[in-house]
């Protein structure tokens, strides 16, 4: 007779089943052991916190099987041999699927579910740059798929085996009874959250959540949601933007040479003497604000606001066919009669940052070098060749004034790259970063760090070259030199590591760094300022007063009454960013669009968190929210 009818197998009329109670209690083990181990390495500083949550994963991981065991029973009962198959795949998944989550969630604070929708929603080519930006190769993200590929069958191998032996000595099981199991347990998981989530209270409650198996519990924290007066303020399209300028700023009578440096993923407190000499004179000797904030913690983002001067909130409002005209600030600095040149060491094709910055075929570039499309060379070594090229341009061609020399270096992007022919300064290092590892202990934390120093230091001797270079110019000294990065970097201060993933200082604090001439303006050190102020302050000098404020939204840092607030946003990859801050320079805050799917039509705000001027979270209330930030709300929402 068939050992699999329902009559052998289950009991009559179902009365009791067997089920493979090896497969479950060895993936019970494994994912209640991740989901505990990850609460225990969350920072808290409220430590019942900890015990509560990780009861919770417990019991969470208990249901989530207990379910399975269940289903498992009916398919069987039901005889869906076909089916059976199918759910022993969908199983070994959902289990893999949480170890990948463990990864995801401990480095970036995304969620495998988050990752897969974002990806779905990609295309192909920013998909495969997003992989490359990882600084993994290609062959390693196609051998990880073939391995999990293998995964799965030998996930099948281990159900069959594994149910060979439970049959060999049988477990008994009630459905009935294991079902009021299952409703008595989710019960007194219900009891458990009610009673004791109010003293597990902690500033890492979203942390916690998110290292749940189900992302969510029984008795959420209630959320506060802020309603403002009105939506993001639209601003101008392509096709009007210069229609109301006056045409007497493009009459300028000096032209001095620019150069823009824009360093990958720089935090600020990095620049010291013993790491980045030259950088740190350069900013004690030149105009630099102590609130130095990125308009994004992804690249992609704070690239758009720093070369349109627009709030980050748009960068999906200007698709690749509106980038056709490319940088707003380019153009104008092309009107004045400028020549525009470029020296990038990082993949410019990233969701069409080449379109977005030089327009459609980069007309606005008068010089295109770029060798970050290159895989013949390691990263630092494009680096230096963007250097040496610009200082070869320097050095050879008689011309002076008149030029816009931007320049992207890479070097200081995860993994970091640097020269080893040498003994590096700063040791010891990992010849590679293991992401695993970092994810489960952060032993070695500090030879991460070395390598980022090790980087920074690197990219700073290529800025001290230019300086070097600069001086030997006849037009050295009247030239415009700014500094800057896109975003910063996190090393495990708040939780993660890397950039794209929170908006807490170490990712957003970056280095911005002005000499404008022989000039004597000077900035209050203690404003607030971002990228999008860069272009503005520019044209302030090169003008002598403020201009383009119907064109741009970023302010001059030279401005009589500044704008005494920040505004960046959370990398949302290719959509519209739905998670933003606002630092007033004692206190930020972080809030979400209750919409996330359309930003732009949302009056209704989540309030995610208040922090003071050391990234610890605060108490607030709506009307303390209102009284701190609701300048800057009115300013960026409008009736």
């Amino acid at each position: 007779m068939d050992k699999d009818h329902p009559k052998n197998r289950a009991g009559e009329n179902g009365s009791f089943f067997t089920a493979n109670y090896l497969y479950f209690a060895t993936f019970f083990v494994l994912i209640a052991f991740l989901h505990g181990y990850h609460m225990f390495i969350i920072e808290s500083i409220n430590p019942f916190a900890k015990w509560f949550y990780f009861v919770t994963s417990l019991g969470q991981c208990f249901l989530e099987m207990a379910v399975l065991l269940l289903m498992s029973w009916w398919l069987q009962y039901y005889g869906m041999r076909a089916i059976k198959l199918l759910f022993i795949i969908a199983t070994f998944l959902l289990f893999l699927s949480q170890g990948i989550d463990f990864l995801l969630v401990r480095l970036m604070d995304m969620t495998v579910w988050y990752a897969l929708e974002f990806v779905s929603q990609e295309s192909f080519q920013n998909f495969m740059e997003l992989l490359a930006a990882s600084n993994i190769s290609l062959m390693t993200w196609i051998g990880g798929a073939l391995i999990a590929s293998v995964l799965v069958a030998i996930g099948v191998v281990f159900y069959r085996i594994t149910e060979k032996l439970s049959e060999g000595r049988r477990l008994i099981f009630y459905p009935k009874l294991a079902v009021s199991i299952c409703c008595s347990l989710a019960f007194l998981l219900f009891l458990w959250e009610s009673v004791l989530s109010p003293f597990a209270k902690s500033s890492a409650t979203d942390l916690y959540v998110k290292a749940l198996p189900w992302k969510i519990t029984f008795s959420p924290e209630q959320e506060e949601v802020l309603v403002v007066n009105g939506f993001i303020k639209d601003p101008w399209k392509d096709k009007d933007c210069f229609a109301e300028l006056d045409s007497s700023p493009f009459s300028l009578q000096r032209k001095p040479d620019i150069y823009l440096f824009v360093a990958e993923s720089l935090r600020d407190d990095y620049i010291t003497e013993s790491i980045a000499p030259h950088l740190a004179r350069f900013k004690a000797d030149n105009i630099h604000c102590q609130q130095s904030h990125s308009n994004a913690n992804a690249t992609q983002i704070s690239w758009f606001s720093l070369f349109y001067s627009l709030y980050p909130f748009y960068w999906t409002n200007y698709h690749c066919q509106q980038w056709k005209s490319g940088s707003t600030a380019l153009q104008l600095l092309k009107k004045m009669g400028y020549e525009i040149r470029l020296y990038a060491s990082s993949k410019l094709n990233y969701y069409h940052m080449d379109q977005m910055i030089f327009g459609e075929n980069h007309y606005l570039a008068d010089q295109f070098h770029n060798y970050g499309d290159t895989s013949q060379m390691q990263v630092h070594q494009s680096d230096a060749k963007a250097v040496d090229t610009l200082c070869h341009d320097m050095q050879t061609e008689e011309k002076s004034g008149g030029r816009v020399f931007i320049v992207f270096l890479d070097s200081t992007h995860f993994d970091y790259s640097f020269p080893t022919e040498e003994a590096p300064p700063f040791a010891p290092i990992d010849d590679k970063i293991n992401f695993l590892h970092t994810a489960f202990s952060t032993e070695s934390l500090d030879k991460i760090i070395n390598r980022y120093k090790n980087s920074v230091h690197y990219v700073d001797s290529l800025f001290g070259r230019f300086l070097h270079t600069l001086d030997a110019s006849p037009a050295g000294k009247e030239s415009i030199v700014v500094f800057t990065a896109d975003h910063g970097e996190e090393f495990f201060e708040h939780g993660h590591i890397f950039h794209s993933s929170e908006l807490t200082l170490p990712q957003l604090h970056i280095a911005l760094y002005y000499k404008l001439g022989t000039s004597t303006l000077e900035a209050k050190k203690e404003q607030i300022t971002t990228q999008m102020d860069i272009f503005p302050t520019i044209f302030h000098y090169l003008i002598g007063e403020q201009c383009f404020e119907g064109t741009f939204q970023g302010e001059s840092i030279f401005q009589e009454k500044s704008r005494p607030f920040a505004v960046g946003v959370r990398n949302n990859f290719g959509r519209a960013p739905y998670e933003f801050y606002i630092h007033n320079g004692t206190h930020k805050l972080v809030a979400q669009f209750c919409n996330k799917a359309d930003v732009f039509h949302c009056k209704s705000l989540r309030i995610v968190a208040t922090k003071n001027s050391r990234e610890e979270n605060v108490q607030y209330s709506l009307s303390s929210i209102r009284n701190h930030f609701g300048q800057a709300l009115d300013q960026i929402f409008v009736p």
